[in-house]
């Protein structure tokens, strides 16, 4: 639970931006489903902005309002479910 203890640690100094970094990364399901509640809670209630990195995509289609791709550095936009597969191959591989 380092991950939500680090964001309610961060929200003592009452930012209106957040960057959060794999912010899943290395949860258990249940542990994925209330870092997801708290960062909802923080862009509704509070009116945070959020800008979250990660290489699962389950979790951003859950969580973001607007989803950018970036591959060698350039903002891509998919167009196809093969083009999502090839991403996560890809995705996959580099964190392996």
């Amino acid at each position: 639970m380092q991950q939500s203890a680090a964001i309610c640690m961060t929200l003592i100094a009452h930012p209106q931006l957040v960057i959060m970094d794999e912010p899943t990364l290395g949860l258990d399901i249940n542990a994925v489903n209330e870092v997801i509640a708290l960062i909802k809670e923080l862009a509704q209630v509070q009116e945070m902005g959020i800008i979250i990195t990660t290489h699962d995509l389950d979790f951003a289609e859950k969580i973001a309002d607007k989803v950018v791709f970036i591959t060698n550095g350039t903002s891509v936009k998919p167009q196809t479910e093969a083009w999502r597969e090839e991403y996560e191959r890809i995705a996959s591989r580099a964190l392996h």
